[in-house]
């Protein structure tokens, strides 16, 4: 679990963060940043702009 505050790592069944002391609720379960996998249409977009750089 993390804090939903400052994103500090958390113990399970704290009541309260260690770091900032915002209190914890059971429904935070881990950081809302979700990373997904670049398109193929992204890669070939960054492909051919490092391409275009190099060449430069």
């Amino acid at each position: 679990m993390f804090c939903e505050s400052c994103g500090s790592s958390l113990e399970t069944d704290v009541k309260f963060c260690a770091e900032c002391g915002t209190r914890i609720h059971k429904n935070v379960a881990k950081p809302s940043i979700k990373f997904s996998k670049p398109s193929k249409k992204q890669s070939v977009i960054l492909a051919s702009a490092a391409v275009v750089v190099a060449s430069v």
